[in-house]
């Protein structure tokens, strides 16, 4: 699992690029990405949250695919 400190280099790498970006969308969706990390770097290391997130991952996308189905 990874750690605190590697989702916090990995935000701020994110961010660095939001802020390079040409293109507002590219960079709101770095940007986006970049924060929840930064929400998981400062999540407890043993956080039982944290063992949910593939579940809510898998959910959140199969409500994703279901969403672009019915459009």
């Amino acid at each position: 699992m990874p750690t605190s400190r590697y989702y916090t280099e990995q935000a701020k790498l994110l961010l660095s690029w939001a802020l390079a970006a040409r293109d507002p969308a590219i960079a709101a969706r770095l940007e986006a990405r970049g924060r929840e990390l930064l929400t998981q770097a400062n999540m407890p290391e043993d956080s039982a949250v944290r063992d949910l997130k593939p579940l809510l991952d898998e959910f959140n996308a199969a409500q994703l695919r279901k969403d672009l189905r019915e459009n």
